[in-house]
C-alpha cells in the first residue's frame, strides 16, 4: 500500500497570495475611479475666453473662465412669423415673476401667469372685428387673425382656428374638463378651447382680452 504525499504551499505564501490579490484590486479600483473623475471633470470644464494684451515690448495673453448663465441658455422652438409667411425657428422666452410683473398690467399678469380670467364681456377685444391679428401680450406672437374672429355669444373673444398651429400649445387641465391655450413662444396663458365652434374647424378658442394686444391690418395675411 503506497501513501500519496499532497503537497501545499506554506502559510506565509499563502498570506502573501491572499495579500496580493486584495492590493492588485484596490489599485485597479482607484484607477477607474480616477480616469471617471477626470472624465466628468473634463465634461463640466467651463468655457474658456483668451484676452491679448500687447504693447510695444510684446504680447501679454491671459485664458479666463467664461461663465454661463442658464438664462443664456436658449431654446430654439419653430414659430409661425406672419411678415415672412413662413415658421422659423426663434429664442423660447423665458422670464422671471417680478420680471414679467413689471412688464405687464396686473389683470394681464394674472391671467397671463397665473390662469386667472376675465368676467364676461368685459374684455376691451369681446366685440372688435376690425381687420388685423392678435399678438400674445406677453411676447408679440401672431396668435389669431380677424378673419378667423366670430361672435359665441360667450363673452370672450372666439376664434374658430390660430394663425398658425406652431403658435399655441394646448394643455388638458388637471381635472380632464378643459383644454387650456397657452402661447408656444412665453408660455402665457390665453384661454379655453371647446368644441363647440363653426365649421370648418368645429373649435371654438375662447381667449381672454387682456392676454391679447390687436395689431390693425396693413399687409399681414392669415395662413
Amino acid at each position: 500500500m503506497s501513501i500519496q504525499t499532497i503537497q501545499t504551499d506554506p502559510p506565509v505564501v499563502r498570506q502573501w497570495r491572499t495579500d496580493f490579490k486584495v492590493i492588485m484590486k484596490t489599485i485597479l479600483k482607484i484607477y477607474l475611479v480616477s480616469i471617471f473623475v477626470l472624465l466628468v471633470s473634463g465634461c463640466q470644464k467651463e468655457p474658456t475666453a483668451t484676452i491679448t494684451n500687447g504693447d510695444n515690448n510684446g504680447t501679454e495673453t491671459t485664458t479666463t473662465a467664461v461663465q454661463t448663465s442658464p438664462s443664456q441658455q436658449q431654446t430654439q422652438i419653430p414659430i409661425f412669423n406672419i411678415d415672412t409667411n413662413k415658421v422659423e425657428q426663434v429664442d423660447f422666452i423665458k422670464k422671471s415673476d417680478q420680471q414679467w410683473r413689471s412688464q405687464l398690467s396686473e389683470e394681464a399678469y394674472q391671467i397671463t401667469r397665473h390662469k386667472a380670467t376675465e368676467r364676461p364681456m368685459s374684455g376691451i377685444y369681446n366685440t372688435v372685428y376690425d381687420q388685423g391679428h392678435y399678438t400674445c401680450k406677453s411676447c408679440n406672437t401672431a396668435l389669431y387673425h380677424s378673419n378667423n374672429k366670430y361672435d359665441s355669444h360667450s363673452g370672450w373673444p372666439s376664434f374658430w382656428q390660430p394663425i398658425a398651429e406652431e403658435n399655441i400649445k394646448t394643455i388638458s387641465d388637471s381635472d380632464g374638463r378643459r383644454v387650456e391655450i397657452i402661447c408656444a413662444r412665453c408660455n402665457s396663458h390665453l384661454g379655453h378651447l371647446f368644441n363647440d365652434g363653426p365649421l370648418p374647424t368645429g373649435k371654438r378658442h375662447c381667449i381672454n382680452s387682456a392676454a391679447l394686444h390687436f395689431v390693425a391690418d396693413s399687409s399681414d395675411i392669415s395662413r
